[in-house]
């Protein structure tokens, strides 16, 4: 029962600490200050996945969902916003542009997939992903 407990309170940490990078970076972009937040976010990520920023984006878009999962203990709600920090990112950065929105998108169709809750502003995210995946492609 305590393992369990301390399970929760650590995804649901997690995911309040995912949600606040979300925020932040999101007043950073609307404020057009993104350039000076990309490395502070990154390194915010860091700390709460405990791996540096690239070596989260070589894990394979396959394995993904199952290594945060697994090794991160993240719920759908922490693997939502973190998606949505990815998609944000790729749209700040050129260097990684599109492993960041394959990452997110393969995370936005999952939750798409497994969730019980269907959002409007998800599936209009996924398809605006395809649509810039393949314009990078092009």
């Amino acid at each position: 029962m305590f393992r369990k407990d301390y399970k929760l309170k650590e995804w649901d940490e997690k995911s309040r600490a995912l949600e606040k990078l979300k925020d932040s970076f999101t007043e950073l972009v609307e404020e057009n200050r993104s350039t000076q937040g990309l490395q502070p976010v990154q390194e915010d990520l860091e700390k709460i996945f405990g791996i540096s920023f690239e070596a989260l984006m070589q894990i394979p878009n396959d394995n993904f969902v199952k290594e945060l999962k697994h090794r991160f203990s993240c719920t759908l709600e922490s693997l939502e916003h973190l998606a949505y920090i990815l998609d944000a990112i790729a749209q700040h950065e050129t260097k990684n542009n599109l492993v960041l929105c394959q990452k997110a998108l393969t995370l936005l169709q999952y939750i798409e997939k497994e969730g019980i809750n269907y959002s409007l502003e998800r599936h209009g995210k996924i398809i605006w992903l395809k649509l810039k995946i393949q314009q990078l492609y092009l």
